[in-house]
């Protein structure tokens, strides 16, 4: 006898997905020492920091279902909100040495390729957003840029 059901079989999924980044602006220090970024729209995005000095490059990626509110928690953090003081901290520091900062997002033109053939992603979804994210997180192992995501590379 056997424990599954019928329709319990082995299968396989193989899926291709896709996202277009655009530049939003760059993060800069104003002038009471306060980190200043880029004006944002409050829709859902997933967004990455890539900081360059001279020819090394770091780069943070995230996901928001309010990209305006997470770039003003990255400006002013509370205290219990640690990936932001860690990052605030962090773009400070790399400013003050020299460091350019952009901010790139996705907020629209991202797919998914299946056997269904290709879907539009609603970043409306945290599943989606998340998947889109580690799609990206998982790119920079792969082009050997230093992530600044804390579970990169585990």
């Amino acid at each position: 006898m056997n424990d599954h059901h019928v329709w319990d079989i082995e299968r396989s999924i193989q899926i291709h997905a896709g996202m277009v980044w655009r530049p939003l602006g760059r993060v800069s220090v104003n002038s009471s020492e306060r980190l200043a970024l880029p004006k944002a729209n409050r829709r859902p995005a997933i967004y990455c920091f890539r900081i360059r000095l001279g020819n090394g490059e770091r780069r943070y990626v995230g996901e928001t279902e309010n990209l305006s509110r997470r770039f003003s928690h990255y400006a002013n953090p509370g205290p219990s909100q640690q990936t932001n003081i860690r990052l605030k901290q962090l773009m400070l520091e790399a400013l003050h040495a020299g460091s350019e900062i952009s901010v790139s997002v996705v907020q629209d033109q991202a797919w998914i390729v299946w056997d269904r053939g290709r879907k539009e992603i609603d970043l409306n979804s945290k599943a989606a957003r998340c998947l889109l994210e580690n799609v990206a997180i998982l790119e920079m192992d792969a082009i050997e840029v230093e992530s600044l995501n804390r579970a990169s590379g585990s």
